[in-house]
């Protein structure tokens, strides 16, 4: 009988499993491909302020960087749609830029052999931001 017992479990054991398998799969997340890369980051360098009460950041990014391929004539850097772009800088020297979407983009206005160094420097500011920075703090919920 215990055999019996036994071999009625494992049974029901395989229905189970055979129909845990029918269901529908988990849905898949989407593929993120990395972008093409243009250059190598050598060093960054962020000199940033918040206030917390105004929930706002602002300050200057700097990134020193090589190009990795020939003919590198734009830099393209991640910069929220959100986010005041009030200056930019290459070398020091002031360049023209446009800030669409998520994206900046500094023409240099020459292109750059893979053996020059160049440093990007961008003066930024931020409030309440939608993404990648949020501010918390006390509020009725949680004083």
């Amino acid at each position: 009988m215990n055999i019996r017992v036994s071999l009625a479990s494992i049974g029901l054991l395989l229905i189970g499993a055979v129909a845990q398998a029918r269901q529908a799969p988990a849905a898949v997340p989407p593929l993120h491909r990395p972008r093409d890369r243009q250059y190598d980051v050598l060093n960054y360098r962020l000199t940033i302020e918040a206030d917390l009460r105004g929930k706002t950041v602002a300050g200057e990014t700097e990134i020193t960087l090589v190009p990795i391929g020939p003919l590198f004539d734009v830099v393209r850097l991640d910069a929220a749609a959100g986010m005041t772009i009030s200056r930019v800088r290459v070398d020091g020297t002031g360049r023209v830029y446009e800030h669409r979407g998520d994206t900046l983009e500094i023409p240099l206005g020459r292109p750059y052999a893979v053996t020059e160094t160049l440093t990007v420097s961008a003066t930024h500011s931020v409030t309440a931001p939608a993404k990648g920075l949020y501010f918390s703090g006390p509020d009725d919920a949680d004083p």
